[in-house]
């Protein structure tokens, strides 16, 4: 409070008492200093600590003594604060996204010693549920945002070609399908986080995937053993959810010995091998065609070098796989995914022959001569 002093009319000395108190200046600062760990151990030095008022950076500073990241006497992790900040509260965040046990609530601009005590464990995540996950379409459905961390922007996917940048958005699915969505959320110190929800949403009597195919990161060589329904045999519903980081889809041309770019519309058949990149581990689910008289496809190899895949359901032995060309091949070659390194090679001699050869992989296979290669398991 301030006092101030004046003279009345009648000549006496009053005293004005100015019983007003502001908590907060218009304009000051907190300044902060302490201790940090994380998961138990002093923070590392080189770290970066933020200081975040409304998922907007206020503050910064740099660890620069494992443990500890400003001393008593500075220099501080300084934060500005107005008038308007009073009663809302400052979280500390690192650069890595690990966001401190304490908080501080805005009352006024203070030099405060606090201890950060920080875990590595993702103290943000993007989440979302939806509803109704199924019904006849046009099916109208309600997605909420149920993300951690205060995200500052939304990227939904929907898994039908459509997009949202709302927080919380309504989309409506035209037709009959099961679509995988996906959402990215974006945060105040750059990083992101992706959730992706598989065959969340399912527009009229569609059932679920008969199959599907792993993927690891980096690139894969798959097929499909089947034949596939319309309208899900073609490269955009197969791969379109999948983030393949820039790369394109190849399939190899053995007439011309190179490869092919595989396009949206491009149909995959049971005996055709595609190369595909992922950023990071996923699934290609695969939606098989319901006539059973399927008349079983075959694939010209040609003399040298070509590529197929496996048509049956089941692990199956080379010799099996390829008797309709059992004289022609010598040598055929897969490929891990998982290590990222061709497997060993399976040749066409009774001790080798019998090595097995797995649905939904893509191989090598050397022809010494001109072949017709049937499918088999159709």
């Amino acid at each position: 409070s301030a006092e101030t002093a004046g003279v009345s009319a009648e000549g006496t000395i009053s005293q004005r008492v100015d019983l007003s108190f502001t908590t907060t200046t218009s304009q000051g600062k907190y300044q902060f200093y302490g201790g940090a760990t994380m998961d138990g151990s002093p923070l590392q030095a080189g770290r970066l600590i933020y200081a975040v008022v409304d998922d907007q950076v206020r503050g910064q500073i740099t660890v620069t003594s494992p443990g500890q990241y400003a001393a008593q006497y500075g220099p501080y992790l300084e934060v500005p604060v107005s008038a308007g900040d009073l009663g809302k509260t400052i979280r500390f965040q690192t650069d890595s996204g690990a966001e401190a046990e304490q908080t501080q609530l805005i009352v006024s601009g203070l030099l405060v010693a606090k201890s950060l005590t920080f875990s590595s464990k993702p103290s943000v995540a993007a989440d979302f549920t939806a509803t109704p996950l199924q019904g006849a379409g046009p099916l109208s459905v309600k997605f909420t945002d149920r993300s951690s961390g205060s995200p500052k922007s939304y990227y939904w996917d929907f898994g039908d070609g459509s997009t949202s940048t709302d927080r919380n958005p309504l989309h409506i699915y035209i037709n009959d399908g099961v679509y995988s969505v996906g959402l990215v959320t974006g945060y105040w110190n750059g990083q992101s986080k992706t959730v992706v929800k598989q065959n969340y949403i399912s527009v009229g009597a569609v059932s679920p995937p008969n199959a599907q195919v792993g993927l690891n990161p980096g690139w894969n060589f798959i097929s499909t053993p089947k034949m596939l329904a319309d309208g899900m045999n073609n490269a955009k519903a197969l791969f379109g959810r999948i983030d393949v980081g820039g790369h394109s889809i190849f399939s190899y041309n053995p007439r011309s010995k190179s490869w092919t770019t595989v396009g949206p519309t491009t149909v995959i058949n049971p005996l055709d091998a595609v190369w595909i990149y992922t950023t990071k581990k996923d699934t290609v689910y695969l939606y098989f065609a319901g006539d059973a008289l399927q008349i079983p496809p075959t694939k010209k190899l040609i003399k040298g070098w070509n590529t197929f895949g496996v048509t049956s359901l089941n692990t199956v032995p080379a010799y099996n796989a390829l008797l309709s060309i059992r004289d022609r091949w010598v040598y055929v070659i897969g490929y891990d995914s998982g290590t990222q390194r061709f497997q060993n090679t399976i040749m066409n001699v009774p001790e080798s022959a019998q090595g097995s050869l797995y649905p939904g992989f893509g191989y090598w296979i050397y022809m010494s001569e001109e072949g017709d290669l049937a499918a088999i398991g159709l």
